[in-house]
């Protein structure tokens, strides 16, 4: 057995200043031999006024270091305009973006024209320049005249929250072709809400791409009941074409926040969580199949209270949690042959959430981002561990950010449930979401690893 990770993040009291717009960035702590960095740093990849961005997804083109996309949920917290969806593309690590509203301008008979908001990105970039996005696709009512159906504060009515994928041959820039994964419905008159929630996109050895999902249903509408599975769809052509979905979850359940890997060789594993407890630490599931039709469901000792992700080299396969004791936020990188897992703790002084992302580097370097509530705002970490057993961390912000929402979006840090974390040629992008309750900005980070 290996000795269990051991980890320890101490949160450094930074004065705050001014949103820079493209500043350098020392780090901030570090311990063992091996100091990490970023270059460049804290780029400003979208400066946003009384708009919110939220939940930001990223990737980096594998023969391309230099080729990023990133893609982010945003709305207006007034409630005077509907969520949008926007997509950020750089060819030169960063140095200029191209900033677009997603999808884009389309003809009417576009897939994508039926529907009034995306949320929930998640993309994919490949050696070719190809870009895939998937995204929860809010479609709108439309009345006997053809026209959307809108509200009273002029929003239209949604009638379904299907699951899309988008493609683009242009690296990001445009999406001309798209395909419903899964129907959803909402319809005012319907018994049952149905929708598809936070899609996650996964690539394999050979190419073949695993797309993952919430598949829930609400029932009522003051108490809804709620059940959700977890589904998946395979993909062996780049995205063009994409197999019937499948229940990967097993048993009743509201099974949530999926995140997905393909191991060296093809083992899929899904990562997830059941809602229905209601406590504040969730239990935690992982699912394995070979070929993606056929799913086997394990229940795991970890717990977490805001998802768990999953990544692998080799035959490790690890773990990343988020968990609250006592009001201190703690995120657990867990390996799953051991019986010890690495704990790592950040030091708060005030209750909060820590909401982690974790991927790891073809050499087998464990990265974690993390947003860590502090007195003074959120704060964006990272800590990394290299197959030498080399640790290091690094605070990524410099700008002010925003405390939690004090009512908050169902709960949760006004940032999201995660940040966005890509590997690629020779180091890792991190995109977040800096800000307040009011205003936030998306920005970007590359951190050169092995």
């Amino acid at each position: 057995m290996r000795p269990p990770i051991v980890l320890a993040i101490l949160a450094v009291q930074v004065a705050a200043c001014s949103a820079p717009t493209t500043p350098s960035l020392a780090p901030e702590a570090r311990t063992g031999p091996r100091a990490l960095a970023c270059d460049p740093c804290e780029l400003a990849v979208e400066v946003s006024e009384q708009a919110r961005a939220f939940e930001p997804a990223a990737a980096v083109n594998p023969a391309d270091a230099a080729h990023w996309l990133i893609a982010s949920k945003q709305w207006h917290p007034s409630g005077s305009a509907p969520a949008i969806m926007r997509h950020h593309v750089s060819f030169d690590r960063g140095a200029h973006w191209e900033t677009r509203r997603f999808p884009g301008d389309i003809p009417l008979d576009h897939p994508l024209s039926l529907y009034a908001a995306f949320l929930d990105p998640n993309v994919m970039l490949f050696e070719d320049g190809s870009a895939l996005l998937s995204a929860m696709a809010a479609r709108g009512l439309i009345g006997p005249g053809g026209s959307p159906v809108e509200d009273v504060n002029g929003f239209p009515v949604i009638d379904g929250f299907d699951l899309i994928v988008a493609r683009s041959e242009d690296g990001g820039l445009s999406w001309p072709d798209a395909r419903v994964v899964s129907l959803g419905s909402a319809h005012p008159a319907a018994p049952v809400t149905v929708y598809n929630d936070q899609p996650f996109l996964a690539r394999g050895p050979q190419g073949e791409v695993l797309l993952v999902w919430s598949y829930r249903l609400l029932q009522g509408a003051n108490e809804p009941t709620r059940v959700a599975q977890i589904r998946g769809s395979m993909s062996r052509d780049g995205g063009l074409n994409w197999s019937e979905p499948v229940t990967i979850s097993d048993g009743l359940g509201e099974f949530h926040r999926p995140r997905a890997t393909i191991a060296d060789d093809g083992e899929m594993l899904v990562s997830y969580q059941d809602l229905a407890s209601r406590e504040t630490n969730l239990p935690v599931f992982v699912a394995r199949s070979r070929d993606g039709s056929q799913w086997t469901q394990t229940a795991t000792s970890i717990q977490s209270r805001r998802g768990a992700w999953i990544g692998a080299h080799g035959d490790d396969i690890y773990l990343a949690s988020s968990q609250s004791r006592a009001g201190v936020p703690v995120v657990a990188v867990h390996r799953l042959s051991d019986s010890a897992p690495a704990t790592v703790t950040h030091p708060a002084d005030r209750p909060g959430d820590v909401t982690p992302t974790l991927v790891l580097t073809p050499a087998g370097t464990i990265v974690v981002a993390s947003q860590i509530p502090n007195a003074r705002g959120n704060q964006y970490w990272v800590w990394t561990r290299d197959a030498a057993g080399r640790e290091s961390r690094l605070r990524l912000d410099r700008s002010p950010l925003g405390a939690n929402d004090p009512e908050g979006l169902l709960g949760w840090p006004i940032f999201g449930d995660y940040q966005g974390l890509a590997v690629g040629p020779g180091g890792v992008l991190v995109a977040w979401i800096s800000g307040d309750a009011q205003d936030t900005d998306l920005r970007a980070a590359w951190l050169p690893l092995r």
